[in-house]
């Protein structure tokens, strides 16, 4: 290098700084500079050889001395339109999902006055096939230093999960020949915010009484998922690793970014490399971390697909060479760098939120509550502030739909109380459920827990043999009370109606309650009830001369189900059972009923009393589950059925005690034409007078062509006085028997007659089949035929204990006395 003075050099720097930064001309055309400052300070390079044009030439320039620069034209090979196609995958900064892009970068022709406007077009699909969209126009500058100054205004669109978003923003940007700078702005517009809130009922509760309703907290799981713009800005500082050239470039950028919405802030920094690898092959690699969407890594690959005219500059003549004037047109024309994709957060709150509505009935009205206090001080209006002294007003005024609800105290009736249609009597000492319709076509059992201690009491005091409370119209409740009563039924349906002129009603409930002294007749008697009625958890206590505990009798055509369950009664004096279900003794009907009679217990029942009785007439039908049930020690059956004339009894009975009843733990008796088939199973029928289970005894039965089938298993007969099964009809016409038995247990029976704890007979004139299996008996089987028919037997094998098979023809037959059949021909 030549020698020059400090202060020329000094000078020179300065002046070669201020048209480096600023893009200015530091003199005219003829601005004389060394080859070497000029290649150091970028305005020019050393003589190289450029393979096209050159854009300077030099006038006697040698070795070490100054040069004047002469600036000539070059001419643009860059088309003035761009089309490309690019993936980034995966997730970026504000969404979840990679996506791919069909962009355009449209410019005219000609430049104005160093000045190219732009229109930039994207279309964005996401991986899972949501949309978004940007529309842009800017203008670009190329000056001749040569530097390009950039600026666009975009709107934004996104298509997210439930919604969608816009916005608006403003792009600049500087290119130098080495480094680019950039600077983005971002704002939301229309709607910022989409908020979807999904709730799930999860429980219903009592809350509080207040005038004559009730009021219920109805508790939701709430799912709150907000989604929502964010505004921010971005900053990018970028070097190109290689001299840029007009087909390769390589590129690396960092800067800071940050985004708000909602009160949330994101502030990050981003750093990304670029390279075009081919004309037409754009590869890009970037990693970006902020406080919310944290560590994102991402790659793109960009097909770029140049087309149109070349761009005309009005004046193509730059301070560089060729090759760099042309890199920095092929620049100017890529789509501005800025964030495409509207940046948005999404936030999921999950909570629990509570709802204190009053309580409407299933016919869509209030709630309407008569509280009776027995021990208030005035009469009251039946408010809950307010409460009525005594039933009777309350009863006065009520209307069809009300609940009485029953405060601790005595309740001294002279005439009986009477429930109408959908009427509830209600003590506060017991949690009672009540529907409550809580949504269209939603009803749901809504509990109110005891609110007192110690059941109301409702005591009959001279009301002339009626009953205490009675039912005139359906869907009745009565709960939570000490009744009594000691001259005629406690609880008594159909109200003023003669006898067997049946008034039908349905949907009865008795629950909770305790009956006592009821001297006369039963303490619930319902007659002719249809729908589905529950009777359960209620204590007979003291009771006794006549009817039943529980009577419920069938006339007519009525189809009724009920439900019994967990009911006490004990010490019954006199009647016919604890439990009595009679269908159509009167009217010879087809009354057909379903009855569950499940866990109660039936005790200590005397003066004839069986624990349960279910007796058929008429063409009636019943169809009964008899479940872990306790009779025991009473002075009749333990569970009897009795089918009448053309009546038809199908029954399941499982799981049962029934010890030391005066007669059978089971009895059967299918009676003149009638039908039993029954499933015994798993019961436990011990230390009877007579069998553990069987028929009636001979000759006190009316057997004409009756059908019994009888499957029974797994049964425990042990320490009957006469027999462990007994099924034997004397003279009597049984006509059809199936029988089944197997895996009963029959120990230490006393035996009918000569050594028997097993007896199954085929009686005159009938037919019967036997499959006896596997059974365990310490006594005698005897098999007897005494019908002209032949005796069939499936099988015999597996029994513990000797076989006798008996001959009891009285007279000559020409068909065999037993003949042994193929499995399941005495199968039901």
């Amino acid at each position: 290098m030549p020698k020059h003075s400090t202060s020329y050099i000094f000078s020179l720097v300065l002046l070669s700084a201020h048209g480096f930064l600023y893009g200015e001309e530091t003199s005219d055309e003829n601005f004389i500079v060394s080859e070497e400052t000029a290649s150091v300070f970028g305005f020019g390079a050393a003589p190289t050889k450029d393979n096209s044009q050159k854009a300077a030439t030099t006038e006697g320039c040698k070795t070490g001395t100054t040069c004047k620069v002469k600036l000539e034209k070059c001419d643009s090979d860059i088309p003035s339109q761009l089309l490309y196609f690019k993936h980034i995958e995966a997730k970026g900064i504000g969404y979840k999902k990679g996506y791919s892009t069909v962009g355009a970068f449209l410019t005219p022709y000609t430049m104005f006055a160093d000045f190219l406007p732009f229109a930039d077009l994207r279309g964005h699909v996401f991986n899972d096939g949501k949309f978004a969209a940007n529309a842009g126009l800017g203008v670009k500058y190329l000056s001749n230093h040569p530097f390009v100054f950039g600026a666009g205004v975009y709107y934004d669109f996104r298509q997210v999960r439930k919604t969608h978003f816009n916005q608006v923003s403003l792009s600049l940007e500087t290119l130098a020949r080495r480094w680019e700078a950039r600077l983005n702005g971002y704002l939301p517009v229309g709607s910022k915010k989409h908020v979807q809130t999904k709730s799930e009922s999860v429980g219903y509760n009592f809350d509080h009484f207040a005038g004559h309703h009730l009021f219920y907290n109805e508790t939701f799981f709430v799912k709150k998922r907000t989604e929502f713009a964010m505004k921010g800005a971005d900053a990018e500082f970028g070097w190109h690793l290689l001299k840029p050239q007009e087909d390769y470039t390589l590129y690396a950028a960092a800067g800071p970014y940050y985004y708000n919405g909602e009160r949330k802030h994101a502030w990050g920094g981003k750093v990304r490399v670029e390279g075009r690898v081919t004309p037409y092959v754009t590869l890009e690699v970037s990693d970006s971390y902020d406080n919310i969407f944290h560590n994102i890594v991402q790659g793109q690959v960009s097909i770029n697909v140049p087309f149109g005219g070349k761009i005309q500059k009005k004046s193509a003549r730059f301070k560089t060479s060729c090759s760099t004037a042309l890199s920095m047109e092929a620049r100017m024309m890529r789509p501005m760098n800025r964030q495409e994709i509207i940046v948005a957060h999404s936030e999921r709150k999950h909570f629990f939120k509570t709802v204190d509505p009053i309580a409407f009935s299933p016919a869509g009205v209030p709630i309407n509550i008569q509280f009776v206090n027995p021990n208030a001080t005035s009469p009251g209006d039946g408010t809950f502030e307010n409460p009525f002294a005594q039933l009777p007003a309350a009863q006065a005024a009520s209307l069809p739909g009300d609940v009485f609800y029953v405060y601790p105290g005595t309740n001294t009736l002279t005439t009986a109380f009477i429930l109408v249609e959908n009427q509830s009597l209600f003590g506060s000492s017991t949690a009672q459920t009540i529907p409550v319709l809580v949504a269209p076509n939603q009803v749901i059992a809504l509990t109110i827990p005891a609110q007192t201690s110690g059941l109301p009491s409702i005591i009959s005091n001279g009301m002339g043999g009626n009953s205490v409370i009675r039912f005139n119209g359906d869907n009745v409740i009565v709960s939570g009370f000490n009744i009594t009563q000691n001259d005629n039924d406690a609880i008594f349906d159909n109200f003023f109606t003669p006898i067997n002129d049946y008034k039908p009603l349905s949907n009865v409930t008795i629950i909770n309650n305790i009956l006592t002294q009821n001297v006369s007749h039963s303490g619930i008697f319902l007659q002719n009830i249809s729908g589905n009625n529950t009777i359960s958890n209620n204590q007979f206590l003291t009771n006794g001369n006549g009817g039943a505990g529980i009577f419920l009798q069938q006339e007519d055509l009525t189809v009724g189900n009920y439900t019994l369950n967990q009911n006490t009664i004990t010490g019954w004096t006199g009647g016919d059972g604890a439990i009595v279900l009679q269908c159509n003794r009167n009217d010879g009907g087809n009354s057909q009923t379903t009855i569950a009679i499940t866990n109660n217990t039936l005790n200590n029942n005397t003066s004839g009393t069986s624990g349960l009785v279910i007796e058929t007439f008429g063409h009636a039908e019943v169809n009964a589950t008899v479940l872990n049930n306790f009779a025991n020690t009473n002075a009749g059956d333990g569970i009897v059925f009795i089918a009448h004339a053309d009546s038809e009894i199908g029954c399941t009975v499982n799981g049962n005690t029934c010890l030391s009843n005066g007669f059978h733990g089971i009895e059967i008796d299918p009676l003149d034409n009638s039908t039993v088939t029954g499933i015994f199973n798993n019961n436990t029928l011990n230390s009877n007078s007579f069998a553990g289970i069987g028929f009636d005894t001979p000759g006190s039965q009316n057997q004409v062509s009756v059908s019994f089938t009888g499957t029974i298993t797994n049964n425990t007969c042990n320490d009957n006085q006469r027999a462990g099964i007994y099924f034997a009809a004397g003279s009597n016409n049984v006509g059809q028997q199936h029988f089944t038995i197997a895996n009963n247990t029959m120990v230490g029976n006393g035996s009918f007659t000569a050594g028997y704890t097993f007896i199954v007979e085929n009686a005159p004139n009938s037919n019967t089949c036997l499959k006896l299996v596997n059974n365990f008996n310490t006594g005698l089987y005897v098999i007897a035929n005494d019908s002209s028919n032949t005796f069939l037997l499936e099988s015999t094998a597996g029994n513990e204990g000797l076989i006798d098979y008996f001959d009891g023809r009285s007279s000559f037959s020409s068909n065999p006395l037993f003949r042994v059949v193929e499995d399941g021909t005495c199968a039901p």
